[in-house]
């Protein structure tokens, strides 16, 4: 750092004594802000380190010159006050702002410059010494900030500002129109007077995360002082001192109900639009410049098998394929190019295969810059049509080639058709049938007005199957079952009939002889039930005397008979016991197949009790336990024979129960309609899925080596059969049990 010489300060504080000049020097040059002192011509005596660094310049080049000559511009000379009295005059020290300053290299600051006179020891003004500061940022930074306090003013967003306290510091005109609070009340109050009770929650998140410094968005509800409640939507941004601490917020807010009532507008309007499209009959398609799909309705995506979200968004080439998305845009150019709607009749391929045909129209949706926008496609599926006009020539076709007759007649019952099966069927060519009454021409005098009733329920709407007589062109009478129905218009008005007629003249005949035979199989069914009751009941006195001669010998001669003829003995009597058993069993099927139905309704309880009752000892023996969940229905089934049923298959629920386990046995009944239906669930050995239906036979068993006649469930089946009723088994499989399910008349109370 350069400073004038010795002498010059010495001369200057001559009257000082040299230890203060030194210390004074020392402490100048180390002072941080530029030094300037002026004698009393004002010449520069004193330039500091920091004012050369200021001006670009050494002391030595400005030392003994005039200030305003070097430092000042030449427009603000008279500025600089060279007189020192003029600084004693102004009570010193003396501050002199916005003072524009010029350095070496020519460029220009403004410098705020502190003024205060130098005295002698007697008190007499000798010189200024100047202190002068770089404001240029100051000034530029004071007219940003009053920039910016104008923005603020002028900002339609709320802007307030809080300190690390959550202290209001600023509270901007928008914020106070917002929130309908003057500044002045709200400025150096708590934030949280703004929030109210209800999203106080949700203030406080904000501020946490703002605290975290992060800058946040919220859309929210705020309830100003008047009542009224206003959407907004806030930010609220950090504000991070240089050492990384937490300084304050600004939050702004902006009034979001006008945006939002607008946007449920535009959502309204397009969920309006979309509902229009979507049912709308036609196909409804909007394509951008690109050809690329901007909107379809469910119509135009159901034609494509697709969803609409899967079609929005995809060229015709992605949906048809490059040959024909190329054809579909090159005619999209070309009402975009012509600017008018124009129309097209084509198949469209569809996926899976296929093709549908369509008659659309297509115009130019316009755009901002006076050019087409794209493309719009409203189009109209006439599959059905041209299907239509198909199936008419093969209806057409078919009603020439059916055997049948087929006949029209319009309202007044005349008759409007005639085909070929009426011609062969009634022998009268269609010119001289068309135009006649139906019932003159086809109908047999003594069914006339059976026929004109036939016609009032036809006409009522009704289809009608009915059996009557045919009469031909030459007076004979045929039987024929004839098949009619109304014809309708448009509007719903009945506008004649169509008739069907077949000769059952064979069919009459077959039925007749099926009856016959039916009669004839009937008598010889019964006759056979009866001969198998009477042959059953005839084996078993043979029998009796077979197991009985077998007992009395065995008993007789036992002393006499080695174990070789006694164990062929008892063979012998157990053999015909168990062929007694199955004599008797088929005994009991044939009575059922010649037993009458009940007349009452009988509880199920009732039989169930006969049942258990029979089964008394075999119940005790196996410990089973035996469960009726909820009250049991009525059926139409004979008490016997019901108990019958019930015995058998508790018996067997018993018998095939798991080794070294009580059985558990639980029925159940429910009414469904004109049936009762009856459970008898186990948790005995069950059955496989082959054994279901076997088991019902003559001789069925699912175990073979088990005991009993194998006649059991055929003989529950028969009787269940024959009273209209029906059974059938249900099991997981071996080892989890079995429900049997009897599904028995519910009859009519007496």
């Amino acid at each position: 750092m350069s400073i004038t010489s010795r002498a010059g300060l010495g001369r200057f504080v001559r009257r000082r004594e040299e230890a203060n000049a030194e210390f004074a020097t020392t402490v100048l040059a180390g002072l941080s802000e530029a030094v300037v002192v002026a004698d009393a011509a004002g010449r520069v005596v004193l330039f500091n380190g920091a004012a050369e660094r200021l001006y670009g310049v050494a002391a030595a080049d400005v030392t003994g010159r005039h200030v305003a000559d070097v430092l000042v511009l030449p427009d603000e000379a008279d500025r600089w006050p060279s007189d020192p009295e003029a600084v004693q005059l102004a009570g010193g020290p003396l501050l002199l702002a916005r003072h524009r300053h010029r350095r070496a290299d020519g460029t220009v600051f403004e410098a705020e410059v502190s003024l205060s006179p130098v005295r002698d020891p007697g008190g007499a003004v000798v010189g200024v010494a100047g202190v002068v500061r770089d404001v240029t940022a100051l000034r530029a930074q004071q007219a940003g900030a009053a920039a910016l306090h104008a923005i603020f003013d002028a900002s339609a967003e709320a802007i307030v500002g809080v300190d690390e306290h959550d202290v209001v510091r600023f509270f901007s005109p928008a914020a106070e129109r917002l929130y309908g609070r003057r500044a002045d009340a709200v400025v150096g109050g708590s934030i949280w007077q703004l929030t109210g009770d209800h999203p106080r929650l949700q203030a406080r998140d904000l501020r946490a995360d703002v605290h975290a410094g992060r800058t946040v968005h919220r859309e929210t509800v705020i309830r100003r002082d008047d009542g009224r409640r206003v959407a907004v939507h806030l930010t609220g941004s950090p504000i991070i001192g240089p050492d990384g601490t937490y300084g304050g917020a600004v939050i702004t807010g902006l009034d979001i109900s006008i945006r939002r009532r607008a946007e449920r507008e535009a959502t309204r309007a397009r969920e309006l639009l979309q509902r229009v499209v979507d049912h709308a009959p036609n196909v409804v398609w909007f394509k951008d410049r690109e050809g690329r799909c901007r909107l379809v309705n469910r119509q135009g995506a159901a034609a494509l098998g697709r969803k609409p979200e899967a079609v929005v968004g995809c060229t015709d080439v992605e949906l048809f394929g490059p040959t024909a998305g190329a054809r579909i845009r090159a005619e999209d150019r070309q009402v975009m190019e012509s600017g008018v709607p124009m129309t097209f009749a084509k198949d469209v391929p569809i996926r899976g295969g296929g093709t549908r045909s369509y008659l659309m129209t297509k115009f130019p949706i316009p755009g901002g810059d006076d050019a087409p926008d794209g493309v719009g496609v409203v189009a109209s599926d006439i599959s059905v049509l041209r299907r239509g006009e198909a199936d008419s020539a093969r209806l057409a076709a078919l009603v020439r080639a059916a055997p049948e007759a087929i006949i029209t007649e319009d309202a007044d019952a005349t008759i409007a058709t005639w085909n070929p099966g009426a011609e062969r069927m009634f022998g009268l060519p269609a010119a001289e049938a068309v135009g006649r009454p139906y019932d003159e021409v086809v109908v047999p005098p003594g069914e006339r007005d059976a026929y004109r009733a036939l016609r009032t329920r036809v006409l009522a709407g009704q289809t009608v199957t009915v059996r009557m007589g045919g009469r031909r062109a030459d007076g004979s009478i045929f039987p024929t079952e004839v098949s009619t129905a109304a014809l309708t218009a448009a509007d719903g008005s009945r506008t004649g009939a169509v008739a069907i007629v077949r000769d059952i003249t064979e069919l009459t005949e077959t039925e007749l002889d099926l009856r016959e035979r039916a009669g004839q199989l009937e008598r010889s069914n019964a006759d056979l039930e009866e001969f198998a009751y009477a042959a059953s009941h005839d084996l078993q006195e043979p029998l009796r005397s077979i197991k009985m001669g077998a007992e009395t010998l065995l008993h007789a001669a036992a002393g006499r008979l080695d174990e070789e003829e006694r164990a062929l003995l008892a063979h012998v009597d157990a053999a015909a016991a168990r062929m007694s058993a199955q004599v008797a069993a088929l005994m009991d099927l044939a009575q059922v197949a010649l037993g009458e139905g009940p007349d009452t309704l009988v509880p199920v309880q009732l039989p169930l009790d006969d049942a258990l009752n029979g089964l008394r000892a075999a119940i005790g023996e196996a410990g089973a336990v035996i469960e009726v969940d909820g009250t049991l229905p009525c059926a139409a089934v004979p008490r016997a024979e019901l108990t019958l049923v019930l015995q058998n298959l508790l018996a067997n629920a018993i018998k095939y129960r798991r080794p070294g386990q009580r059985p558990r046995i639980t029925l159940s009944g429910t009414v469904a309609g004109d049936h009762v239906e009856v459970r008898i669930a186990d948790d005995g050995i069950g059955l496989a899925e082959t054994d279901h239906s076997h088991i019902f036979t003559i001789f069925g068993r699912a175990h073979p080596g088990a005991s009993g006649t194998g006649m059991g469930l055929a003989l529950c089946r028969r009787i269940l059969e024959r009273r209209s009723g029906s059974i059938s088994v249900v099991s997981a499989g071996p080892g989890l049990g079995s429900e049997f399910i009897l599904r028995l008349p519910a009859g009519r109370r007496a």
